[in-house]
């Protein structure tokens, strides 16, 4: 596949999974039928550009750790900007606004200062969990410390397969 066909490939891609997630927010404005003939309709065209008879999108089934958590970087750690609602951080009692000093004992303040730091420590610790595991938080709120444990959940994805093809 020549480096056009690739950039068209992953445009196509890239779209087929955004339009995806948009059906379900605009599901109660359109019909089901306007959705698939729009997603159709934008699949047709980036193949035409692509050059490909057909190209599927493919996302296995997976299982993910889940705590619940949006995070953003400090200097002195990982600050927590939101909460999903009725998560493990949430039943756990962690807060909006929170600065995570360290989780199960590693310092979240080093890894603040580069962002590749940060995710290889946030999420090393975190991808290796299991649902039911605990991971010990320390967290800054209003200027006291506090510790408070989260167990983990699961994300889970069914997975699909998409084939779209010009015919």
């Amino acid at each position: 596949m020549n480096h056009r066909n690739k950039l068209a490939a992953a445009a196509l891609a890239t779209t087929l999974l955004f339009v995806g997630s948009l059906t379900f927010a605009f599901a109660g404005e359109s019909s089901e039928e306007d959705i698939k003939r729009e997603v159709s309709y934008m699949a047709k065209k980036l193949l035409d550009m692509s050059g490909q008879d057909s190209y599927t999108v493919e996302q296995p089934p997976m299982v993910k750790p889940f705590i619940g958590i949006c995070t953003g970087m400090k200097p002195e750690g990982i600050q927590l900007t939101c909460i999903s609602p009725d998560s493990q951080a949430a039943k756990a009692g962690l807060k909006t606004g929170d600065l995570v000093l360290s989780m199960n004992g590693v310092s979240m303040a080093s890894q603040a200062d580069h962002k590749e730091a940060a995710d290889s420590g946030y999420w090393s610790i975190v991808k290796k969990m299991k649902t039911g595991d605990v991971l010990k938080f320390k967290v800054l709120r209003e200027g006291k410390q506090q510790d408070i444990n989260v167990a983990v959940g699961s994300l889970s994805h069914p997975g699909y397969k998409l084939v779209i093809s010009r015919k």
